[in-house]
């Protein structure tokens, strides 16, 4: 039988080719009746993929990874072999801004007003994908920072952001990576996992919150196997199983 999340799906990708028409390739006699088919299309995906969001975010759980980042991504792959899940990075948004403002540092790495403007500019790019964009305040320097490589920019970044913008910048990013990845492969399970990336022990509590805030971290062991992925599993479906009873 035929779920209601298998119906999303299956009609948003029946719309899809309507909605990314090009109406210049149209002939001039059709461009009217394309050109509305392609609206109603576009309005229509719009209202599916909230409900799809909306069911995604109903049937996930977070599986927030702290250790060695070769660990962490060895837990991954082993994850996405035995289960149908979805993995993020809980530093992409901090990494696709330090890619944008990194060429502003110049020869000395210092983080100056031109790398500010950039970031602030990329801060707005990101906020978009969150509901309260226009509420973030922009980020600000309050103190000189050199950084003198990539990832001492993205920490500096990260520093920045969480305490000008707040947390909820990177949370709904984050998000909204998940829900792509799960559209990608079409995921219309049951429970969906959600495997986040990058974490630390800082950022590990204000992660568990994602989604529907069912959250555990997961501290990844030196030469992870099979069998600890396994049992990790076993033992958040045990923990979910408890909080159902309740």
């Amino acid at each position: 039988m035929t779920t209601e999340l298998e119906k999303i799906v299956f009609e948003i990708e029946g719309l899809t080719e309507a909605a990314n028409i090009n109406l210049d390739t149209v002939p001039t006699q059709n461009k009217g009746g394309m050109g509305v088919a392609k609206v109603d299309a576009i309005n229509r995906l719009k209202q599916l993929k909230s409900l799809y969001r909306e069911a995604v975010r109903a049937r996930t759980f977070n599986l927030i990874l702290t250790g060695a980042p070769e660990d962490q991504l060895s837990f991954s792959k082993i994850a996405e072999e035995e289960a149908k899940l979805v993995v993020v990075s809980a530093q992409a948004m901090f990494h696709k801004m330090a890619t944008e403002v990194d060429p502003a540092l110049g020869s000395m790495r210092q983080f100056g007003t031109t790398a500010l403007g950039l970031l602030i500019r990329e801060v707005e790019v990101c906020a978009r994908f969150t509901e309260t964009w226009s509420l973030i305040t922009p980020p600000r320097i309050n103190e000189a920072i050199i950084a003198n490589t990539f990832q001492d920019l993205v920490e500096a970044i990260r520093g920045i952001v969480n305490r000008d913008c707040g947390i909820g910048l990177v949370k709904d990013f984050i998000e909204h990576q998940a829900f792509l990845a799960a559209f990608d492969k079409k995921l219309t399970e049951n429970v969906i996992p959600v495997v986040v990336l990058d974490g630390n022990k800082e950022d590990a509590e204000m992660l568990k919150g994602l989604l529907n805030g069912k959250g555990f971290e997961v501290k990844v062991p030196a030469k992870v196997t099979k069998e600890f992925v396994l049992e990790t599993f076993k033992k958040i479906k045990t923990e979910l199983n408890k909080v159902k009873k309740h």
